[in-house]
């Protein structure tokens, strides 16, 4: 499932359903194509899966998972609001549905029920609760690789006893449309400020893709100076960063002599915002940084650069270095968006780097059908000690979203490639058919709601907390999910205790073990739902799970959905 949701996600982060940069590269799209998705303030799909690659199977097998796969729906649906984002999503195979998940995000809190977590209510302060149940079980998977990782850290010989290195991913360190959107709001702030410290001179600093800085104003900051200016100056450097490094840079001072400087053209209109200095840490490590921030627009084009260079000055090597161009192109009737983002990180001996291409056209016809078109890509290279290894993921996307009477229809495909040194892993067709019907989810009645805060100091599961948070209560003990079986339950099956009542978990301060338990509980109770409802699929189209298919076949199957 994870891997499927991941990929409808994508789709809803391009029209806006969520706002989390570190959800993926589609991510990025919402911003840029804002203007002509406020039309469209309910919309709805319906897509099915073709399995087009997955290595090792030939075209035989992949035939045989398709089989299966053609019975498989997605649906979906967004409602906008002033107030209120509302997401549906829903999975089935045939007649069965496996899971249903609705998200509901206002301005200060989101909140998110799963039909495999019954009387749970997920809910969050900042990102989508859906964002952060994936982003912790990529932080599970890639768990042994960060050891790796770690491993080689601590074998370097230059690594000193208290060192505390940046552990953001590449893929979501940073987001460079994300960045120009949040710029473009605040960093008058911080020139508001400098600019009184600061007298006015000829200058000719060419900067490439937007022009000649003819005019400049530039501070030098006292001590005292950056002090009185660590908040919008820690806003800006914070602009389109993962939320670990945005923390990181909550806690940093800078050092005497910190410049901010800004450039304008002839007609002393603001062109580039540049900074350059040290970064003091608390500890009092530190880092020289260079950053700049360069734009113009005519009004219907705009083009942004970005660059950011930051390095530990003593200690074990920790620097993140990233660049980025973009043009956008708006008007009434077609956008256009096409752009590079290069984003490299080092931590002693390990070198990640992360090479992200956009390109997406769309126009909107009289009768207000918005179709667009494009590619979004990403190369990444990690190097440890010398060895490198190539990964890329690309995605085509041709959609359409058609205006109807109950709002309008998501159609047309989406194709997604993952690469390893070029050599194609596996590819997924996503279908959004013309026609989709309006999702009606089961509303439960309302029950008493208790709010469970888990223990920090606890690394057990949530669930066990809320058990004990019944007991407080003096509620019944609730009913236990084995209790249908017969015989030995299955090797490996966990008995989880649903809660007898509708219940709040707040997840962000939820331990990642605790999260990790309620994903556990929702897989398994996925992969039952799963095994029932293929056992009702014609005998012609279930023959994948016939004689003729291995163990490894059968993973591979639970592999594609997530379980």
């Amino acid at each position: 499932m994870k891997r499927c949701i991941a990929l409808i996600l994508s789709l809803l982060l391009l029209l806006g359903v969520t706002h989390s940069a570190s959800a993926n590269d589609a991510a990025v799209l919402d911003r840029a194509l804002s203007r002509w998705l406020s039309a469209y303030p309910s919309v709805r799909f319906s897509a099915t899966l073709t399995l087009k690659a997955h290595m090792p199977f030939p075209e035989e097998t992949l035939a045989m998972f398709n089989a299966v796969l053609g019975h498989v729906n997605i649906a979906g649906s967004i409602q906008r609001t002033d107030e209120m984002d509302e997401s549906t999503l829903q999975i089935s195979v045939g007649e069965k549905e496996l899971l249903t998940l609705q998200e509901q995000s206002g301005e200060n809190e989101a909140v998110m029920t799963l039909s495999l977590l019954p009387n749970r209510k997920l809910t969050t302060q900042g990102a989508s609760p859906l964002d952060l149940l994936l982003e912790t079980q990529k932080t599970v998977d890639s768990e042994g690789m960060e050891t790796a990782e770690q491993n080689e850290v601590d074998s370097t010989q230059d690594t000193k006893q208290g060192d505390t290195l940046n552990t953001s991913d590449v893929e979501s360190a940073f987001s460079a449309l994300d960045a120009i959107a949040q710029l473009r709001e605040i960093y008058q702030t911080l020139t508001e400020k400098t600019l009184p410290l600061t007298e006015e001179k000829r200058a000719n600093y060419n900067i490439k893709g937007i022009g000649a800085g003819k005019w400049s104003h530039v501070a030098r900051l006292t001590a005292e100076q950056s002090e009185s200016m660590l908040t919008p100056l820690r806003a800006v450097l914070a602009c389109g960063m993962d939320e670990e490094y945005r923390d990181e840079l909550s806690q940093v001072t800078f050092e005497k002599g910190f410049i901010v400087a800004l450039y304008q053209n002839s007609d002393k209109k603001d062109i580039c915002l540049y900074m350059k200095g040290n970064l003091i840490y608390p500890d009092g490590d530190k880092r020289k940084m260079v950053w700049e921030w360069a734009f113009k627009t005519d009004g219907l084009i705009r083009t942004d650069s970005y660059r950011f260079e930051v390095s530990r000055l003593r200690g074990t090597a920790d620097s993140r270095t990233i660049s980025a161009s973009y043009t956008q192109e708006s008007r009434s009737e077609a956008f256009n968006i096409k752009g590079k983002t290069e984003t490299t990180l080092k931590r002693a001996k390990v070198t990640d780097k992360s090479v992200v291409n956009v390109a997406m056209t769309g126009k909107q016809s009289a009768d207000l059908v918005l179709s667009a078109e494009g590619t979004l890509s990403r190369d990444v290279t990690q190097t440890i000690s010398g060895n490198t290894t190539k990964r890329a993921e690309n995605a085509e996307l041709a959609l359409a979203i058609t205006p109807d009477g109950e709002g309008a229809i998501l159609s047309g495909t989406a194709t997604y490639r993952k690469l390893t040194e070029k050599t194609v892993e596996s590819e997924v067709l996503l279908t959004f058919a013309e026609n989709a019907s309006v999702i009606v989810p089961a509303t439960a009645a309302m029950a008493p709601t208790i709010t469970v805060i888990p223990s920090e100091s606890s690394a057990i599961s949530s669930l066990d907390l809320l058990d004990d948070a019944f007991t407080e209560t003096g509620s019944d003990n609730a009913p236990q999910q084995d209790e249908y079986l017969v015989g030995t339950a299955p090797i490996g099956l966990s008995v989880y205790t649903i809660p007898s009542v509708e219940t709040t978990i707040a997840l962000d301060d939820a331990t990642p073990a605790q999260i990790n338990a309620l994903i556990a509980e929702a897989a398994q109770s996925l992969a039952g739902k799963l095994l029932l409802a293929v056992a009702e699929l014609p005998e012609e189209d279930a023959v994948l799970f016939g004689d003729g298919m291995t163990e490894s076949d059968y993973a591979v199957f639970l592999s594609l959905l997530g379980i």
